[in-house]
C-alpha cells in the first residue's frame, strides 16, 4: 500500500540508525515509518525500552512478540520474532508450566482485543504486578506493529530490502 523508502531514500543519519538496529535486513515497515524520520527515531527508542529492558526475560518477550504475530497473522513480525529467538536460544513452544500460562495469556488477549478477565489472574501467579505490566506492554507493542504491517505493507510476506 505504502511504498517503502530505499536505502538512497534513506537520509544517511536514519540509514545508519536503522542498519545499526537491523543491520542490512530493515523491515519493510519500519522503511515506511521512516517517511517520517522523528517518529520513526522515538517509536524504536520506545521500541527498544520495552524489548531490552525490564525483568522479563529477553527470550519471553520475543515468545511474546513471536505469539502475538501469530494470532494476528502478521507474516512479517512472526518470522523476524522467529528468528530472534532462535538467537536467542529459545523455543517457540512453551518451556514450563510459567511459559504456558502466559503464552495463553498472550493468544487470549490478542483474540479478545485486551479483555482477558481471569487469564490474568493465571498470570499474576507467576509474574509479578510489575512483570505483569512489562507483559502487557509487549503485547500491546506487538498488536500496533502488527496492525500496522497489515495495514501499510503490501506484500505481507517478509520483505527486506
Amino acid at each position: 500500500m505504502v511504498r517503502p523508502l530505499s536505502d538512497e531514500e534513506l537520509p544517511a543519519e536514519l540509514l545508519r540508525f536503522l542498519k545499526d538496529r537491523f543491520g542490512s535486513k530493515i523491515p519493510t515497515a519500519y522503511r515506511v515509518l521512516a517517511r517520517f524520520p522523528d517518529l520513526l527515531f522515538k517509536f524504536v527508542e520506545f521500541r527498544d525500552e520495552i524489548m531490552k529492558k525490564g525483568r522479563v526475560e529477553r527470550v519471553l518477550k520475543e515468545k511474546i512478540a513471536l505469539k502475538v504475530s501469530e494470532v494476528n497473522d502478521c507474516n512479517p513480525c512472526y518470522v523476524s520474532h522467529k528468528r530472534k529467538l532462535e538467537a536467542l536460544g529459545g523455543r517457540e513452544d512453551a518451556e514450563d508450566e510459567r511459559e504456558k500460562v502466559l503464552l495463553e495469556f498472550v493468544e487470549k488477549a490478542v483474540l479478545n482485543r485486551g479483555k482477558v478477565d481471569s487469564s490474568l489472574e493465571k498470570l499474576l501467579r507467576f509474574f509479578d504486578e510489575d512483570e505483569a505490566l512489562e507483559v502487557c506492554l509487549v503485547v500491546s507493542l506487538y498488536m500496533f506493529l502488527n496492525t500496522f504491517n497489515n495495514l501499510v505493507v503490501k506484500n505481507r510476506s517478509f520483505q527486506i530490502h
